[in-house]
């Protein structure tokens, strides 16, 4: 999904956003295709599944399509890098292209430490620094275990948002 416009006021111009899931089964095509093969006589797996409130889930591995109930952890870790890195890459590609930006016109920062787990404020602290060094924030990522921020600038203001944050953290 491509989102071009402009936001009125104090705020930044908004320049592009993009998506990527892999393909999508409804709940009920999951269990009528896949799971009900494999836990039929568990009444309770039928309405653990049926109750958990989800209508579709996006597959990178599709259990309708190849039967992954054998396969080891490593092998689904494996086969999600192998199907997941191009759509991300894909939405980064398409997100910039919507920027009129090129992969060398951007720079990625990584803010990471143990320190900003479970502490409020801190990505706020850090984009806050960056935007005093008029460094606009192009895109940004957090992982689920707060350990880390990426954060895309404009390549020309890579250094000074790397100074910022770091002043900022070290203050």
């Amino acid at each position: 999904m491509i989102i071009p416009g402009t936001v009125r006021g104090s705020f930044p111009v908004v320049t592009g956003a993009a998506s990527a899931c892999p393909p999508s089964r409804s709940q009920e095509q999951l269990w009528d295709g896949f799971f009900a093969g494999h836990y039929r006589q568990n009444r309770l797996a039928r309405r653990v599944f049926s109750s958990a409130g989800v209508r579709q889930r996006h597959c990178v591995v599709d259990p309708l399509q190849e039967d992954v109930s054998s396969w080891s952890t490593g092998r689904r870790m494996a086969r999600y890098i192998d199907e997941a890195v191009p759509l991300a890459a894909d939405a980064v590609s398409r997100a910039l292209a919507a920027a009129d930006l090129r992969p060398v016109d951007v720079g990625l920062l990584a803010v990471v430490g143990e320190g900003m787990r479970g502490f409020s404020g801190v990505a706020g602290r850090i984009f806050t620094a960056i935007s005093r060094e008029n460094v606009n924030i192009i895109a940004i990522a957090q992982g689920s275990s707060e350990l880390t921020i990426s954060i895309v600038v404009r390549r020309a203001g890579l250094e000074k948002a790397v100074r910022a944050v770091h002043a900022e953290c070290h203050r």
